[in-house]
């Protein structure tokens, strides 16, 4: 409808049930979407080392990626304004397959790093989008629900991508990782091009809307809170990522792959269930008992010395990560109006991005003022403020 302002609004009919034949799109979307980057985050490191990268230099580029994805989020909630979400959704899908192509086609260090700048525009806007779109599908009263069952997409992608990416590696080569995994994207753009976009009533005048350059629209104050809480967990996830690799030498463990191995099949067992308890109880139960089990797979991760121990470690953390990944994102998107979706989903994803190259950074850096040891178990301390923040903001909330 059009509003007395002329601004246009933008209608839905909405299904009481979850699993609609857009949602079901949108999830595979998702699923594909996923597994091709899973793929690449495992073995680009490798393709780049190959090619003469040192140490920083893959650091820098592979950390570049989500400088940009960053820098381009905030605009996935004015381009659809002007150009429709379906458009630009695919339109950064197809910048992902041409990055994926051009990381061997152009086997050069430097356009490989402007390629992983453009790789990641492509990646912000369509991981914004999907999300704004499969809540645009869900019914508000099931919306934890919702999220977490879009998720599970992503959370099977995490378990399998990396194992696909270098089992192709090992038993062909990196031409053909990089086809299968360009392939792969070519699927998930398959279920985009098949979803309907929401019904809009055009407005009277056609003329475009501006893009403005201004703090409101980088950022969504709504979420400020949720946008700390999954910095938080960001921030944590930033020092396994960059780090459970160098830890697993020196303690002595080979394939520290099953710590993500238990994650994942954590983070798809809680999905299942911590939707639900989301939209009858609210986020309160779910993030504390999320943040607790975090709290204990980190200090568990810290102590391990063996295989046993690293997978019991995998299995607190999993379950805390995917309780508290959709519900916080879930709780973003309720506390703000069906238009700000977007720009909400933008602040969800860029907190949480954030948080895992600043933790990175930073937790190198106590890492090598101690060791890698120590550096997970002063990183639980970021589940202990979590666990400080939140139930302050329920305080104050509830006093206001």
């Amino acid at each position: 409808m059009i509003n007395t302002n002329g601004q246009i609004k933008i209608t839905q009919e909405r299904s009481k049930g979850i699993w609609t034949s857009k949602f079901i799109l949108l999830f595979f979307a998702n699923f594909f979407f996923f597994l091709s980057y899973e793929m690449l985050l495992a073995t680009l490191p490798v393709y780049i080392s190959k090619l003469g990268g040192k140490g920083s230099i893959i650091g820098i580029i592979i950390g570049v990626f989500t400088i940009s994805s960053i820098i381009i989020r905030p605009f996935s909630d004015s381009f659809p304004k002007n150009f429709g979400r379906k458009k630009i959704l695919i339109i950064g899908a197809w910048i992902c397959v041409i990055s994926t192509i051009g990381y061997y086609v152009f086997s050069n260090l430097f356009i490989m790093f402007i390629t992983r700048i453009l790789h990641g525009f492509g990646f912000g806007l369509v991981t914004t989008l999907l999300a704004t779109l499969a809540a645009d599908s869900i019914p508000k009263q099931r919306m934890g629900e919702g999220m977490g069952y879009f998720g599970l997409g992503s959370a099977v992608s995490m378990s399998i991508g990396s194992f696909i990416g270098i089992w192709i590696l090992n038993t062909f080569n990196f031409f053909w990782m990089f086809i299968v995994a360009s392939i792969i994207l070519l699927a998930g753009i398959i279920f985009m091009q098949m979803i309907s976009e929401p019904v809009k009533i055009k407005a009277i005048s056609n003329e475009k809307e501006k893009i403005e350059f201004k703090l409101s629209s980088f950022f969504e104050p709504k979420v400020l809170i949720p946008a700390i809480l999954i910095m938080l967990l960001g921030f944590s996830y930033g020092g396994i990522l960059g780090f459970i690799a160098l830890f697993g030498k020196k303690v002595g463990i080979n394939n520290v792959g099953l710590f993500f191995m238990g994650v994942a099949a954590c983070e798809l067992v809680s999905r299942l269930f911590v939707g639900k308890i989301f939209d009858r109880k609210g986020p309160t139960v779910i993030l504390v008992s999320g943040a607790v089990a975090c709290l204990i797979g980190t200090i568990l991760l810290a102590k391990t010395s063996n295989t046993t121990e690293l997978i019991i470690s995998s299995l607190f953390y999993g379950m805390g990560y995917g309780a508290i990944f959709p519900s916080v994102q879930a709780w973003c998107i309720n506390l703000v109006p069906v238009e700000k979706r977007n720009l909400a989903n933008a602040t969800f994803y860029n907190s949480f991005d954030l948080g895992i190259g600043v933790g990175s950074i930073i937790l190198g850096v106590v890492a090598q003022l101690t060791n890698y040891s120590s550096m997970f178990l002063y990183s639980s301390v970021l589940f202990i403020v979590f666990l400080v923040v939140y139930p302050v903001y329920l305080f104050k909330n509830k006093k206001n």
